[in-house]
């Protein structure tokens, strides 16, 4: 029984992350980073609730979200994350596209 909710919250946790993963996320703030990168936490430009973003792959963008919690309110971060289809064989791996922004 009980590894049936296990099995269960870990299925709603993958169809959680997989709904985030293609899109346009720009932060107003990074209250949480993964040391590995590849995940992130932070309030998005007119949201008021922390978002967890899990990037597909790590993030080459990581000193960057660094600075945006060492600097609040001084930056956005505009994250991109596309997924190709290939030619029948196996996915490409998605890309992810990085963008910090000074506030006026």
């Amino acid at each position: 029984m009980m590894r049936k909710k296990w099995v269960a919250a870990a299925a709603l946790l993958a169809m959680s992350a997989g709904a985030l993963a293609d899109g346009t996320y720009e932060f107003d703030s990074v209250t949480n980073l993964t040391h590995s990168g590849n995940s992130i936490t932070g309030v998005l430009v007119n949201d008021t609730v922390p978002t967890t973003l899990t990037l597909p792959l790590q993030s080459q963008c990581f000193s960057w979200m660094q600075l945006m919690m060492t600097n609040p309110g001084a930056f956005t971060l505009t994250l991109t994350i596309a997924s190709s289809s290939g030619g029948g064989g196996p996915p490409p791996p998605p890309t992810l596209n990085c963008q910090l922004n000074a506030k006026p």
